[in-house]
């Protein structure tokens, strides 16, 4: 099913809790080998569900995954050898130092690269004789991707790893982040709701709205085909236009998302009446707000 070229194929996958609750409702996702991919979406929306699928927690109830090209369930260990995770949250054991973590995961790993080790610790500049529980979050988390990356994976899995960081925590293992997707080539999937740290570092982008896919495609190729356009709050209902996102009053403005080519967006609001606007560039964030907001914020 999965190409040479793709690390992770997912296509019509589904999974419920409950008769009532379906979590995924159809998931198509494709990354590249390679490629930093974020997987972005609101609590809820069904990306830790979708990443348990992938890294084989769970079973899908329908659909086919292909995680470097081994079925996640049935090729659970053979894949877990060549693939690392740190999730939101993850524990490790807070009575070791770092140098017992390391002897401990390295234990279960014979590809464990100690050279790899000995270059991460002093890039995290994790201190050494310290309990695991005496590190800062942003440290703890830190050290948790050491454990990931010394294993040398093909694919290293990041499922929102900072929720729950502050700012200054955020930073410091994003630093950490950048540092280690610039030493060592892999693919790198990252799921998080938490945007402005990881747009400059991620190739491709996949948008998740209830429990569906509805956005794929690079990151610059995304931020090229949306626009925001900026008209007085007092211009009128904005007419059924091509392209429309999203609508929303802030201040004097109201502010209409579009995604489509620019000079035919402008000729459309040429066209609608409309004279006095502005059209902007978008982040990956402010697109992202555009595409997940709910009706009622939206118009």
């Amino acid at each position: 099913m999965s190409e040479n070229s793709n690390a992770i194929v997912a296509r019509g996958v589904r999974k419920a809790y409950t008769r009532k609750k379906e979590v995924v409702k159809g998931l198509d996702l494709t990354v590249k080998r390679g490629s930093v991919y974020a997987l972005l979406g609101c609590n809820g929306v069904g990306k830790t569900t979708s990443i348990r699928m992938i890294t084989g927690q769970l079973a899908p109830d329908a659909g086919e995954i292909s995680v470097l090209g081994l079925d996640p369930v049935k090729d659970a260990v053979k894949l877990r050898r060549k693939m690392a995770y740190v999730a939101e949250g993850q524990k490790l054991y807070d009575w070791m130092t770092i140098d017992d973590l390391i002897k401990f995961v390295k234990a279960f790993y014979p590809e464990w690269d100690d050279k790899v080790c000995a270059h991460l610790l002093k890039m995290f500049g994790l201190p050494r004789g310290v309990k695991l529980k005496d590190y800062s979050r942003g440290m703890y988390t830190k050290a948790a991707l050491l454990g990931a990356l010394c294993r040398d994976p093909d694919l290293l899995i990041l499922d929102d790893p900072m929720l729950g960081l502050d700012t200054a925590a955020r930073r410091e293992f994003m630093s950490g982040v950048v540092d280690a997707i610039h030493e060592f080539d892999r693919t790198v999937i990252f799921s998080t709701h938490i945007i402005p740290e990881i747009e400059a570092l991620s190739d491709y982008a996949g948008i998740m709205v209830d429990g569906r896919l509805t956005l794929e495609a690079p990151v610059d190729e995304i931020k090229a085909s949306f626009r925001e356009i900026r008209l007085p709050a007092d211009a009128g209902d904005i007419p059924e236009l091509p392209g429309i996102v999203s609508v929303r009053n802030t201040g004097e403005d109201k502010i209409v998302t579009v995604k489509g080519v620019e000079s035919e967006m402008t000729a459309a609001f040429h066209q609608a009446g409309f004279r006095f606007f502005t059209v902007n560039a978008m982040s990956l964030e402010d697109i992202f707000l555009a595409v997940t907001a709910k009706p009622e914020e939206s118009r």
